[in-house]
């Protein structure tokens, strides 16, 4: 119940793309599970022009992913995240950029990581030390 009424006391606007964010999230994850990532890359390609994004439409999509995360059942979900943000973006014409990038951790494996780039925000953080491989 506690999260129900922490969903009717946001914004309108806020409801708004927390549902859209949700929705595109699960979205993007079934895309992944069922069709190549080269497949699905192509879905999300840039369709956004160099439309400014303000720094709070930064928050505002940091905080949908945020909230949208704690009701998904998968672990790793900086990819998934990418996806649906680059979605949002696009839906919204502001052009961005999602890199792909692997390190080491500590017992020399190798990770991997995705983040996303809109101008100079950073909408899904690169966080660590991760080599850039690729960018879509």
């Amino acid at each position: 119940m506690g999260n129900l009424r922490k969903y009717y006391q946001l914004e309108r606007k806020e409801r708004a793309l927390f549902r859209e964010t949700l929705f595109k999230m699960y979205c993007s994850k079934f895309l992944l599970l069922i069709f190549s990532f080269k497949k699905v890359a192509s879905f999300f390609k840039n369709k956004g022009n160099e439309a400014e994004i303000s720094e709070q439409e930064v928050l505002e999509i940091k905080k949908a992913i945020f909230r949208a995360n704690k009701l998904v059942w998968w672990k790793h979900t900086c990819l998934v995240n990418t996806l649906t943000s680059r979605w949002i973006l696009n839906k919204r014409k502001i052009s961005s950029t999602a890199f792909l990038g692997v390190k080491k951790n500590d017992k020399q494996q190798l990770i991997a990581h995705a983040w996303l780039k809109a101008g100079e925000h950073e909408i899904i953080p690169k966080e660590q030390d991760f080599v850039e491989l690729h960018q879509f």
